[in-house]
């Protein structure tokens, strides 16, 4: 049986840890992509601001106090970082325009991503080997990422993207082709002496000192020779430890797409709630769910109204998820394959609650209208690739 370490053992080596102080501040740096990919005066560009990065170990204390229970022991016994990553952004700007004052007005007519932060804590266990405690934990949260973009910025990103060069391949002769560049080496092992290496039928010798005394005075005809296990081996198979447990959500994602007039007007939002996922990683298997919460897509372009249309919507009610996904893989040399797992490999459990569709003609006209002018042909794309 496995080894626990009990509450006395584990305070100890919670009071007697080293304690690493790891602290990692990078100041936000950003990528600049212009128009036909050289920057001038006049070009358009796209501005990809990675933000700023900071990792922090976390002190938790050494001391404990005498009446702490198990729980909350284990739970200390693990070395913790927060990673922090904050003002991730995306800037389209056109020639002319301060994009580097853009980047600290938040918002600005520039920016395409908002700002968004992104948290994540990193947890390694002290213990190497118990069943109650995983190796790894990460937890992760992105509060929010909104998307907003007009028909006219999204026309000019496409046309930036266009007017990029792409490497060209090398033109390869015939001649060269025929050769191969690395010389083939054939195996002549069989034509030396007319047999194969005489040391492929030779086995180790080290392979003996797991073999029984009591197995050599058998005829080997009848019984063949039986590989002794060690011990410590025999309970590391049989263990079932956990490496992983992994939990991340996405809070809310906006796309919003606008018309660009006197001033940007929202035409359609759709947005999405509670995107996240969790999964466990052990010895002989691994569980993963990925939920989402709920979605929804209003129009805004109603004359003589001011509430939004609701396109797409799901229910509000509290702890219902829209889609949830269950999956989980089983090793079939695991000790637990029958029993837990029914001789099943793999599982996919999906389930689906109620999604309230709108069928409106003028805003399906107008979202069609919408998407086929910002989109460009493929057409358009030959044609301004000619000379």
């Amino acid at each position: 049986e496995i080894k626990e370490r009990t509450a006395t053992g584990l305070t100890h080596m919670i009071e007697t840890r080293k304690v690493l102080d790891l602290k990692v501040n990078l100041k936000p740096s950003y990528l600049v992509v212009p128009q036909t990919g050289f920057l001038h005066e006049k070009s358009d560009f796209l501005i990809l601001d990675f933000g700023t990065f900071q990792l922090n170990s976390v002190n938790q204390g050494s001391h404990l106090a005498s009446g702490t229970s198990l729980e909350e022991i284990m739970d200390k016994a693990y070395d913790r970082f927060d990673v922090e990553i904050k003002n991730v952004q995306l800037l389209f700007g056109r020639s002319g325009e301060d994009w580097k004052k853009a980047r600290f007005e938040h918002p600005s007519t520039l920016h395409v991503l908002q700002p968004m932060d992104m948290h994540i804590q990193l947890a390694k266990s002290m213990v190497e080997k118990d069943i109650r405690m995983a190796k790894f934990k990460i937890s992760g949260e992105l509060p929010l990422v909104h998307l907003r973009i007009s028909d006219q910025k999204i026309k000019a990103v496409f046309e930036l993207i266009d007017s990029i060069p792409l490497p060209q391949k090398p033109v390869v002769s015939a001649s060269s082709a025929k050769e191969p560049a690395i010389p083939v080496i054939t195996d002549k092992r069989n034509e030396f002496l007319g047999t194969s290496l005489l040391l492929e039928g030779v086995e180790s010798e080290s392979d003996e000192e797991y073999f029984d005394a009591a197995d050599y005075s058998k005829s080997p005809e009848k019984s063949p020779m039986k590989r002794r296990v060690p011990k410590a081996e025999a309970e590391t198979v049989q263990e079932e430890l956990t490496d992983l447990q992994l939990k991340f959500e996405i809070k809310e994602v906006i796309l919003e797409l606008t018309k660009q007039l006197q001033r940007e007007e929202t035409i359609l939002m759709f947005n999405i709630k509670q995107l996240g996922t969790e999964a466990t990683i052990r010895t002989y298997d691994l569980r993963a769910v990925s939920y989402l919460r709920k979605i929804s897509m209003d129009y805004h372009e109603i004359q003589g109204k001011r509430q939004p249309l609701h396109l797409i919507s799901s229910s509000d009610k509290p702890g219902l998820d829209l889609l949830k996904v269950e999956y989980i893989k089983a090793n079939k040399n695991g000790p637990k394959f029958q029993t837990d797992f029914d001789n099943t490999e793999q599982t996919v459990q999906v389930a689906f609650s109620s999604l309230n569709l709108l069928l409106h003609t003028q805003a399906l006209l107008s979202t069609i209208n919408f998407l086929t002018a910002v989109i460009p042909s493929r057409g358009s794309g030959a044609a301004s690739a000619g000379p």
